[in-house]
């Protein structure tokens, strides 16, 4: 490796705090290739470098990575070249997100494995779980250690994540205990030989159990994040706490997701405004004390007894028996 490259590569990783994976070392290949001794780096060669990667067949999103790397390298060079050089514009696909329902029988499901059966179903059931309920991605369920899990408040603590900052997420206490149990491993996830798990095993099962479902959804570890963000919104969670719960540097990314609402879920979140509650009748408040109820509870644990009256509405909430 030249030393050029070294200095790049030590730029990359030390200064930018990227991460040392196997697809930054190929972009680096292609780099490297196409500029080497007799090329110079400017903005009109950099221009021709993408569209050499477009000849190419490259997506979109892979020639933004490459721009990124560009940007990157101007910067190391102290050349200016490309800080105003523009991204492509990717059209956003409105991912299909999953219900409650299906979230719980995906990680509830009892798959017959060929043989351990009831550890495999725990393992991955219990992963599938907490990526579900606390919207993380899946490296950093996967990076998840036994000391960073917390009994009082039951918490974890996400200290690898993609933006280097740590962060930590509530849980239930039920999900701490069968986490804290699951093996004497250092890694809260491990294989039967105790090796941590990769993202390509987990992504394999959840294909398996979607079939097994009959989920025709696409099913994959990143949507329980979009499910996630998408039924907080929903909630009414504000914008900022759910940012510093999934993680996200910028409270503009947690934003397009508002793009899974539809018309009647923004309606509902806008007439809490003074200029549109002044209208609100008592039946429009049953509605949604009723709605409210119905979210906190899965409708089994508890009855409710609503009575009325042109100036009055008395609600009656009583625990199942």
């Amino acid at each position: 490796m030249s030393p050029k490259r070294q200095a790049f590569e030590a730029y990359l990783f030390l200064d930018r705090k990227l991460k040392n994976r196997a697809t930054l070392h190929t972009m680096l290949n292609h780099w490297y290739e196409f500029f080497d001794d007799k090329r110079d780096f400017t903005r009109e060669t950099f221009t021709s470098f993408i569209s050499h990667l477009m000849d190419r067949g490259m997506s979109l999103g892979s020639l933004n990575n490459f721009i990124a790397l560009g940007k990157n390298y101007d910067k190391f060079q102290g050349t200016h070249h490309l800080e105003d050089y523009k991204y492509f514009i990717i059209e956003d696909h409105e991912v299909e997100v999953l219900t409650i329902s299906e979230i719980k029988s995906l990680y509830t499901l009892q798959v017959p494995y060929a043989r351990m059966s009831t550890h495999l179903n725990l393992l991955y059931g219990l992963i599938i779980e907490l990526i579900a309920l606390t919207g993380c991605r899946i490296n950093e369920a996967l990076d998840l250690r036994k000391k960073h899990l917390f009994a009082t408040p039951p918490s974890v603590y996400f200290a690898k994540t993609k933006t280097a900052k740590p962060r930590r997420v509530p849980i239930p206490y039920k999900l701490y205990e069968r986490l804290r149990d699951l093996s004497s491993d250092d890694y809260v996830f491990t294989s039967y030989r105790g090796k941590k798990l990769d993202t390509s095993g987990v992504n394999q099962d959840l294909h398996k159990r979607a079939r097994i479902l009959g989920i025709k959804k696409k099913v994959h570890a990143h949507i329980f994040r979009h499910s996630f963000i998408t039924e907080c919104i929903k909630r009414g969670v504000p914008i900022i706490m759910i940012s510093r719960m999934v993680g996200h540097a910028d409270i503009q990314t947690t934003n397009k997701y508002y793009s899974h609402l539809d018309l009647e879920d923004i309606a509902n979140a806008v007439s809490v405004h003074p200029l549109l509650s002044e209208g609100i009748t008592l039946d429009f408040i049953r509605i949604k004390v009723q709605e409210m109820i119905a979210k906190l509870t899965d409708g089994t644990q508890f009855h409710t007894k609503v009575s009325t009256n042109p100036n009055e509405l008395c609600f009656n909430v009583t625990k199942s028996r």
